[in-house]
């Protein structure tokens, strides 16, 4: 009896148990229920949020591009504001019936839209628009837990107009770099003046006049001043390459000094300044049998000659030498080995002088004057002649002389390569061509000032000799970018 007593006791106890546990969770799930509902809602809202808030800032991005595009294309900063607003409303940000505009502060307020043209962020020189839109999104199952109907988001976006200037347009082959307030005279022509450019321009940081009868063939006329040319020109008296008529360019800004900065230059002028020890070149009259070093005297080393009476012919070695002087007498033939040439002084030819040399840059510190039956036949080395032999690629002869450089009378220059006298007047009057085809050939005159009157040929091929590259005009081109 005691134990079916207890057999009877355990179990009613048992199902009492059972009842209490089934109790106790309903009352739980009851209890939990509310906190369950409200995280779903809430979820569901924040979902919401996340997608209305990317697309806010998706309408913010495109309205900041659209206000920095229209600030490149040269709006002011009410018509970039504007295009800013326009773009905005287009894709759902709500306006206003009337905006309104602070000119003081250069922002726009347009209801949910304010625009604002600042300055930039990455560069402060840059323009940029700020736009900032704010959304309202109703509550919808989060309203049973919250007393507010809306939430209101935010975006904000930047579009920076970012500015970038570059040397552009054909390469100039004829160049006066000395500005009219520096006392530069440009490029001027006179008599039967004729320029052919061959694939390259025409680049003044003066003035450039013509005032005689000759005619330009010529990829481009550009002057940091006017352009003058005599009123009877026809069209086909200023042509490009192809025949057609161009139109000159004044008022084009000033183009810097392409070798200023070019190190191997520089330090070829330096070492030309400096060099000490030297023995000059000087051929007068000779009335007997070449002898060496009389009486054409030349450099103990670096040379050989033989003649005949009165004439000669002359093979120089690269090295440094002092001033180059033939006065007279000839003809005299001087044949330059490759390399690099360094001479402390003037370089005057005249009399029947030709010089020839492959792969061969000249500096001097001095003048250069040829005149009179004059030749002048010299290539400038390639980057591979230059690094095997030395000079300076591209660079075929040049001076930091101030004073002149002429060439006059009968002469005959040919050069493949660059002519580079940036602080000295240049005046040609006989004739000056590129070697080589025209359209493989290469000869860039850069001087201070520029005078012509015979004709002269010049060729833009010399970025494939190693020459510095740069254009005739400064191109100014925008890129719009969202910083922010």
């Amino acid at each position: 009896m005691i134990g079916t007593g207890d057999r009877r006791s355990h179990g009613r106890f048992g199902r009492g148990f059972g009842r209490d546990r089934r109790g106790s969770v309903v009352l739980i799930a009851a209890l939990a229920a509310p906190v369950l509902l409200m995280s779903l809602a809430l979820g569901v809202e924040v979902a919401h949020w996340s997608v209305v808030q990317l697309e806010t800032q998706r309408i913010a991005d495109m309205a900041a591009l659209a206000g920095g595009e229209a600030q490149a294309a040269g709006a002011t900063a009410q018509q970039a504001a504007n295009a800013a607003a326009n773009v905005a409303e287009l894709n759902g940000a709500v306006g206003a019936s009337v905006r309104t505009w602070d000119a003081a502060t250069e922002t726009l307020s347009d209801d949910h839209v304010v625009v604002q043209v600042t300055s930039g962020v990455r560069n402060p020189s840059d323009a940029a628009v700020r736009v900032s839109i704010q959304q309202n999104v109703p509550l919808m199952l989060a309203q049973m837990f919250k007393s507010a109907t809306s939430q209101n988001l935010a975006a904000t976006a930047t579009g920076e107009v970012a500015s970038t200037r570059a040397w552009g347009g054909p390469q100039p082959c004829l160049a006066a770099l000395k500005t009219a307030a520096q006392g530069g005279s440009g490029i001027v022509y006179s008599g039967s003046a004729t320029v052919s450019a061959i694939g390259c321009s025409v680049r003044s940081n003066a003035n450039i006049t013509e005032t005689g009868s000759g005619y330009w063939n010529t990829e481009g006329i550009y002057a940091a001043g006017s352009v003058s040319l005599p009123s009877w020109f026809s069209p086909t008296d200023v042509t490009d390459n192809n025949g057609n008529p161009i139109t000159p360019v004044p008022n084009a800004g000033t183009l810097p000094d392409p070798y200023a900065t070019n190190a191997a230059v520089q330090q070829a002028f330096t070492q030309a300044a400096q060099a000490t020890n030297v023995t000059s070149i000087s051929c007068p009259n000779p009335n007997s049998t070449w002898q060496n070093p009389s009486p054409c005297t030349l450099p103990a080393n670096g040379s050989s000659c033989s003649a005949t009476t009165g004439s000669g012919t002359c093979t120089l070695e690269p090295g440094t030498y002092g001033s180059f002087n033939v006065t007279s007498g000839g003809p005299y033939t001087f044949n330059l080995q490759p390399g690099m040439y360094y001479f402390k002084g003037n370089i005057n030819l005249t009399n029947y002088t030709t010089t020839n040399g492959n792969g061969v840059t000249i500096v001097t510190t001095g003048t250069f004057n040829g005149a009179n039956t004059f030749n002048f036949n010299v290539n400038a080395p390639t980057p591979a002649q230059a690094a095997l032999t030395g000079g300076i690629a591209g660079l075929a002869l040049a001076g930091n002389t101030s004073g002149s450089v002429t060439v006059s009378g009968d002469p005959h220059v040919q050069i493949g390569g660059v002519m580079y006298f940036p602080n000295a007047s240049f005046s040609g009057q006989g004739s000056t061509s590129a070697t080589g085809t025209p359209s493989e050939s290469c000869f860039e005159l850069i001087a201070a000032s520029i005078s012509l009157s015979g004709y002269s040929g010049y060729a833009g091929n010399c970025p494939n000799m190693g020459a510095t590259s740069f254009g005739s005009i400064l191109k100014t081109s925008s890129v719009v970018m969202l910083v922010q």
